[in-house]
């Protein structure tokens, strides 16, 4: 049975509509062989749904060096855009993207990922351009957990706050939500019973999430 019924989706990007976290931990890895130290599945779990540039200072420091907050997430950026053509989609995102969107639902990814790492991946995943908004993480001051990027995105899609919808893999990101006054349904990649009173929902992939959702098709 449905659970909501929303004017607009707003969807993360990473390890939510595309399985891109694995790939960002490689990437990382990657850039810390480099720079001779360590990056641990915890340190790759710490950054889960934070900024890129948190997450090359975390690198900087756990690697013993000086931060240069200009150079280092541009690095990471680089390796990461390097390996974005093995970057998949997440099973039932395009199935979900598209039937929201025949459903008359409005629609806009909401990701703390620059708009040229946004753009890149869904371009790679010709995905891009079935969207009607994007907001990412270059265009607010603050990132998940504050609610700007999903404030933003219900203005953009001209859909107020409480006829919204987030859908989430993080932890930030649910939180953002919730911050923002928005429901939201969380699909963690881990840990999913942390989740737990925090989301509205929690399910296991995108094909779940939709089962949640009244999505019935405009009459033609």
């Amino acid at each position: 049975m449905s659970r909501f019924a929303p004017d607009a989706l707003l969807f993360d990007l990473d390890g939510l509509l595309v399985d891109s976290e694995v790939v960002w931990g490689r990437a990382e890895s990657g850039l810390m062989a480099e720079w001779g130290a360590a990056w641990t599945q915890t340190d790759k779990d710490a950054c889960r749904g934070t900024g890129i540039p948190e997450t090359a200072e975390r690198m900087a420091h756990r690697a013993g060096r000086a931060f240069d907050a200009s150079r280092d997430p541009e690095r990471l950026i680089e390796a990461f855009l390097a390996l974005v053509d093995t970057i998949e989609e997440k099973p039932g995102a395009r199935e979900l993207v598209l039937g929201a969107i025949e459903a008359g639902l409005k629609v806009a990814v909401a990701s703390s990922s620059p708009r040229r790492v946004v753009r890149t991946v869904l371009e790679a995943r010709g995905m891009f351009d079935l969207f009607h908004a994007a907001v990412t993480g270059d265009e607010v001051l603050r990132k998940k957990p504050d609610p700007a990027i999903f404030l933003l995105a219900a203005q953009r899609l001209a859909a107020p706050p409480a006829r919204c919808l987030v859908l989430e893999d993080s932890m930030p990101g649910v939180l953002g939500a919730r911050n923002a006054g928005i429901a939201v349904i969380a699909v963690p990649e881990t840990d999913p019973a942390a989740f737990e009173g925090l989301a509205d929902a929690v399910v296991s992939d995108l094909h779940q999430a939709r089962a949640l959702l009244r999505l019935t098709p405009c009459a033609g």
